[in-house]
């Protein structure tokens, strides 16, 4: 009996794999559009601005990737080359901006941009369907929406890193604030002082031959003490 697939059997095959496939992002999609996205501000008035700061920035981006991915059980965090979370297969991209959806009027912006690296390393990459995520998720501090990723190669621009640049009837919004976020206020935490602690006290132990980790238990409940 020969191993071999007729073109109708392929052709089957094919449908069925892509019918799969469109049926668990349509899942993950519902899981996103019942996600209370309303505690978005709640996180900001934790951290406020002080994620700006030239030593934070990359910290940024994390923070929204983890409290998108603790927001539904489904969610995997994974941080790979062109996908930040796993959902039944699908491949998710977080991107953070802290004005990237609304105008003043809190409308949609008649184009969303963000940055997508091509490159790992110095090695170029040439951006695909295989390479990239299904579901791009669009934060800023008082908004959240989405766009498919067929979309994002689209309206990709530029050379080197490539930017995206796409009209707002492709991007779909899952939650806004109506009214802007009060930027003026003060954060609660401070990531980047709570760091330097972390990294002053396991230094200060090494130069006095102490013991690392007995100093740094006396740190962080001097830090828990001082929230």
């Amino acid at each position: 009996m020969s191993d071999s697939f007729t073109k109708d059997e392929m052709a089957r095959i094919i449908q069925k794999n892509i019918r799969g496939y469109l049926s668990r992002r349509s899942l993950v999609i519902r899981l996103l559009r019942e996600g209370d996205w309303g505690k978005l501000p709640i996180l900001y008035s934790i951290f406020g601005e002080s994620l700006n700061k030239a030593d934070m920035r990359s910290m940024k981006g994390k923070l929204y990737e983890l409290f998108i991915s603790i927001a539904n059980r489904y969610f995997k965090h994974v941080d790979q080359i062109g996908y930040d979370i796993t959902c039944f297969g699908i491949r998710v991209e977080q991107k953070f901006s802290q004005n990237m959806l609304l105008n003043k009027k809190r409308e949609l912006k008649p184009y969303i941009s963000f940055r997508c690296k091509n490159s790992n390393g110095s090695k170029k990459m040439k951006l695909s369907k295989l390479n990239t995520a299904s579901i791009y998720i669009l934060t800023q501090r008082d908004a959240i929406g989405f766009v498919y990723g067929y979309d994002v190669l689209n309206h990709l621009q530029g050379s080197g890193d490539l930017d995206a640049k796409i009209p707002s009837e492709f991007v779909h919004l899952l939650w806004k604030k109506e009214e802007q976020v009060d930027t003026t206020q003060g954060h609660q935490i401070d990531i980047s002082d709570i760091i330097t602690k972390i990294f002053t006290c396991i230094s200060y132990s090494v130069w006095n031959a102490e013991d690392w980790k007995a100093s740094l238990k006396a740190c962080l409940y001097k830090i828990a003490d001082d929230l």
